[in-house]
Parts: structure tokens; sequence; C-alpha cells
């Protein structure tokens, strides 16, 4: 079965690279990409691509804007995030917008494969710090799949009224 995914990033040298990942699957192709938000929503309206793969901060309208409005339009396709910053205190947010996952840029090579494979099975993905993964495991509970499971630990009872908002 063929996936078709819309890339959005500034860095040309960054899409070369995922490009470069996602070809070593057969079904997974690029249907379309942007290197700003703006473009990013242009370009997810016109093709409807099954999943969006999206950097943080880009030039006209950041990811994180962007993938908001993407979602308002396009609620049932997945967002992977992907940046070269720890998302820190965007991440109970992303999650809240509709994000279904995050990976560092220094971690592509590892981690978008399964982050991928984890948003097509409907599950969210996330392989960061502990405290990420407390926040994380809070508003998302079973749902968020990858290697980390087992670091996650009980969920931090003080924020999950926060991210239940």
């Amino acid at each position: 079965m063929e996936h078709r995914f819309l890339l959005a990033d500034d860095s040309a040298s960054a899409r070369h690279m995922v490009r470069q990942i996602l070809a070593s699957r057969e079904e997974w192709h690029i249907c379309a990409e942007a290197s700003d938000g703006d473009g990013a929503i242009e370009k997810a309206l016109a093709t409807s691509p099954e999943l969006v793969i999206m950097d943080i901060s880009m030039p006209r309208l950041n990811g994180i804007e962007a993938a908001r409005r993407i979602l308002e339009d396009c609620p049932h396709t997945p967002v992977l995030m992907i940046s070269a910053f720890d998302p820190g205190p965007y991440l109970s947010y992303l999650f809240k917008i509709g994000i279904c996952g995050f990976v560092r840029k220094d971690t592509v090579d590892t981690d978008l494969v399964p982050a991928i494979e984890a948003l097509l099975r409907g599950q969210h993905y996330l392989r960061p710090t502990q405290h990420w993964l407390s926040l994380a495991d809070c508003a998302l509970g079973d749902r968020l799949a990858g290697p980390h499971r087992d670091l996650a630990g009980d969920p931090v009872a003080a924020v999950a009224p926060r991210l239940a908002r």
C-alpha cells in the first residue's frame, strides 16, 4: 500500500536527508514539499497527504502554526514535527493542537522510520527526555508509541489537569 507524505522544512539539506530515509521504503512517497509554513498549508490542501512531516522553525509562518491550520482543515491527517531544538515548553501545546509526534533532527536517522510507522498505525511517537515523556504520558497514555515506553514510568499527576484542557 502506497503512503503519501508532505515534507515541509526550510532547510534543503534537511529535506534531502528525509527524502533519503523515506526512499528506504518502496511504499513511502513524498507527494509535495514546502520550504515555509504558508507553502505547507497550501500544498496540504492541494495534495491531501496521508501524513505531514514538518519542521517547527520555518520562515513566513512557523511550523507549529502551519500544523495547527492544516489540522483545522484536515483533522485526520497526522502531523510529525521535526526540529533541531527541543520543544520544551511547547510540547504540551503541540499535543493539544493535535500533533501526533516529535523527532529531533539529530535523531532523524534512527527515529524517523519508527515515528512514521507509529503515526500510520494511529499512534503517537515521542523519544525525548524523561521530563517530556512524563508530560506526554499524561496527555496520551497508551496511544504513545516508541522505544521509550519503559522509560516513561508514572505520569506526573500535577500536569495532567493542564494537559487535559
